[in-house]
């Protein structure tokens, strides 16, 4: 049984590497070496299975376990997602505001929040349980809690039982709430499938490598689907694991890894197959990432060692990064290069970039290169998709490159005896541009989108600087 614990249009999906090496080094080229773990996302998309996520701890004190829900959901949008949320075992007579926000967010991302509530294997007082489910409706049903869970359910083929979980049920859904769960646990006799008890029966929650071993399962009903939550996995296992789900009929999965820490809590904590993945841990970017620092349109981060999220990830050897604009303001999905050199005679300098950008239909001008000269705070070249037209500003000189070419693009910058030279796949856009008159001056590169209407992303496969 689930531990019962107090305590858990466009939007664009795009692609964002970049790497700056500190000024010690003089080369630092991307090798896509690092092997991420397997993820579930491409095999939901596939068979349109559907995500149920237990998240037992509570969001004031976690907020990032619970973020994470969020930028995964902001990131996935076609994947259909519950979340549970469980206050106080699902018994309270008040309500948190750290759950109203949470919950708030959750739903206005597209996530379903369902609320917990334990029923001791039919043995619990049903009227406690009903003033549970008057709870949730009172305190959080506004905020877009959709359905309840109930956990604890009993298996037994008895008519109390099924009497029981019949009566909740059509108490839940006299309250409104669309989407009411019912945790067996186990494999459950099929006259609670048939019988109206639930939307959804969790008739698996064990390791994982019990699914390996057993030998009876539920039938879905003509009404009532299935879902399963596995934990313990290995990684070896998510296929085979997936095979087992769709051969039986689940329709809503979740599988949990491994901890290091046995004493964990099962349920709080999000699933590394779904998490979305931090750039640092890919060997050939860590240098990379380690010099650089990120401005987000949430503020800014200098130690990008853990970070992931719906703005900057690491997805498919890539480095994902998208901005949004909010009220016609300017907002930044940017990594800066720490590496700010002084432009002399002798200042050689060189940028490859391979990449692909996208934007949102009312995305008018976004930058995604831009060239900063740090004494004026200003730019010294631009790279900018304008309407879909690719533009490049140097020392407020303009070219208009008409309609931009199919993605990717490959852009060299180069700097070298004070001149300034721009390729286009190959193609010389500005050649040997002289720049001499910002002798001294400090120079640095960010990557990125910033972007006033609209939506911006870019996606960088390769980089050497």
């Amino acid at each position: 049984m689930i531990f019962k614990t107090v305590i858990l249009s466009f939007v664009v999906i795009i692609t964002l590497f970049l790497s700056a090496c500190n000024s010690s080094s003089s080369s630092c080229t991307t090798q896509n070496s690092y092997v991420a773990p397997p993820l579930l996302t491409s095999y939901l998309q596939k068979n349109s299975l559907k995500v149920i996520i237990p998240l037992y701890l509570f969001p004031g004190t976690h907020p990032q376990v619970w973020q994470r829900v969020l930028d995964y959901k902001a990131v996935n949008k076609n994947i259909d997602m519950v979340v549970i949320a469980n206050p106080d075992n699902g018994d309270f007579t008040k309500v948190s505001n750290s759950y109203l926000k949470i919950i708030k967010d959750m739903n206005s991302t597209g996530i379903r929040v369902i609320g917990y509530i334990y029923t001791s294997y039919g043995e619990r007082d049903i009227n406690d349980v009903e003033a549970n489910i008057d709870s949730w409706t009172q305190f959080y049903k506004d905020a877009g809690v959709s359905g309840i869970f109930f956990d604890e359910a009993s298996s037994k083929d008895e008519k109390n039982y099924i009497d029981y979980y019949k009566e909740l049920y059509s108490y839940t859904k006299a309250n409104d709430y669309s989407f009411i769960v019912l945790n067996a646990g186990s494999n459950i006799d099929n006259t609670y499938v048939d019988n109206d008890v639930a939307d959804m029966i969790i008739s698996y929650e064990k390791p994982a490598q019990q699914l390996f071993t057993d030998k009876h399962w539920t039938e879905e009903g003509k009404d009532t689907s299935l879902g399963m939550l596995a934990y313990n996995m290995n990684d070896d296992d998510l296929n085979r694991s997936i095979n087992i789900a769709l051969q039986h009929h689940f329709k809503y999965i979740y599988f949990l890894n491994k901890f290091q820490n046995d004493k964990q809590n099962r349920w709080g904590a999000f699933s590394k197959y779904l998490s979305l993945q931090a750039p640092y841990l890919d060997n050939s970017f860590t240098k990379i990432v380690q010099n650089s620092t990120l401005e987000t349109p949430e503020g800014n981060v200098s130690n990008l060692k853990d970070i992931a999220n719906r703005y900057f990830y690491l997805q498919e050897n890539k480095m994902k990064l998208n901005a949004c604009s909010k009220n016609n303001q300017i907002t930044n999905s940017i990594l800066t290069f720490k590496d700010k050199f002084m432009l002399t005679s002798s200042t050689k300098k060189e940028l490859n970039i391979t990449l692909e950008i996208s934007h949102s239909q009312n995305s008018n001008d976004f930058t995604f290169i831009n060239l900063v000269n740090e004494e004026t705070n200003s730019s010294l070249l631009k790279a900018i998709d304008q309407n879909n037209t690719l533009k490049v500003i140097i020392d407020q000189e303009s070219e208009n490159l008409g309609k931009i070419p199919n993605n990717p693009l490959k852009i060299k910058i180069s700097i070298s005896n004070n001149k300034l030279t721009f390729l286009l796949n190959d193609i010389v856009v500005f050649k040997a541009k002289d720049i001499s008159s910002l002798d001294n001056n400090h120079l640095y590169f960010q990557v990125g989108t910033s972007t006033r209407v609209g939506c911006g992303a870019i996606a960088i496969s390769k980089i050497s600087y």
